[in-house]
């Protein structure tokens, strides 16, 4: 899409987070290339406090694995790892060879982001289960089909991968599940409260899915007020607020935000 063609740097993050209260972020990573992981994690070390993480990519079925973590690790603002699951076969999750590469992440304490769609949350609790001490976050929700306004089974699925403790949830990604030409607040509100409802505040942090945002908006402004309005909405009280939209991701990530 030409929208979201070409490159994206730092700086234009800075930019597009202007009048909006946020002044940190985590990088995610895009494609299923190592170079990107450091590229990102040499050019977030120049940025100050912007650019306080960076979840980078590494092949976890590598039988390196340990090798590649250990060079990312030496960078202060590596932070985890994700994987594009989503565009796997859909029992990928739970083959032996991916299930070695994750255990090797929760022997390093490394968290992992899984990029999901719905069929695929049927997963989380056996990885949850055999993983205890892997922290997990569910990118985007999953992918629910919001344009759709299909919320069964994803409702379900995210009632049982919540019942993990080591299991959190991304809110991010859904204006490009809306219709993104013409979504509203509405359209998301009941996602929004169900996921709330399953992980808590504590277990729920924000995302903006920024520059893939500029799908479906023109304003980064615009999709953070939205996801604030939805969560505020849901009744949150200022320090779950706060939770979800600075607190989870510092702990998660373990950023050391300041103040």
């Amino acid at each position: 899409n030409t929208v979201i063609s070409g490159d994206f740097s730092y700086a234009d993050f800075s930019s597009a987070i202007k009048g909006t209260p946020v002044k940190s972020a985590v990088a995610i990573q895009v494609i299923h290339e190592e170079r990107e992981a450091f590229w990102f994690l040499e050019e977030a070390e120049q940025t100050a406090g912007l650019v306080m993480g960076v979840v980078g990519w590494v092949d976890i079925l590598s039988p390196d694995l340990e090798t590649k973590l250990d060079k990312l690790c030496q960078y202060n603002r590596f932070v985890g790892i994700r994987h594009l699951t989503h565009e796997e076969d859909d029992d990928w999750l739970v083959r032996a060879d991916v299930f070695h590469g994750l255990g090797i992440l929760e022997k390093r304490d490394i968290p992992f982001d899984l990029l999901l769609r719905p069929q695929h949350l049927k997963h989380v609790p056996v990885l949850a289960e055999k993983f205890p001490r892997l922290k997990m976050v569910i990118d985007h929700i999953a992918k629910p089909y919001i344009k759709a306004g299909t919320l069964d089974p994803w409702r379900q699925d995210i009632t049982a991968a919540a019942k993990f403790p080591n299991v959190y949830c991304k809110i991010s990604g859904m204006v490009t599940e809306a219709d993104m030409e013409n979504w509203k607040l509405a359209d998301l509100q009941p996602y929004v409260q169900h996921v709330i409802s399953a992980f808590s505040a504590e277990r729920c942090m924000y995302g903006s899915d920024w520059p893939v945002l500029k799908l479906a908006s023109d304003s980064y402004a615009n999709v953070h007020s939205a996801y604030f309005e939805c969560v505020k909405s849901c009744g949150c009280s200022d320090q779950e607020l706060q939770s979800i939209f600075r607190d989870t991701a510092n702990s998660f990530y373990k950023l050391k935000l300041e103040g």
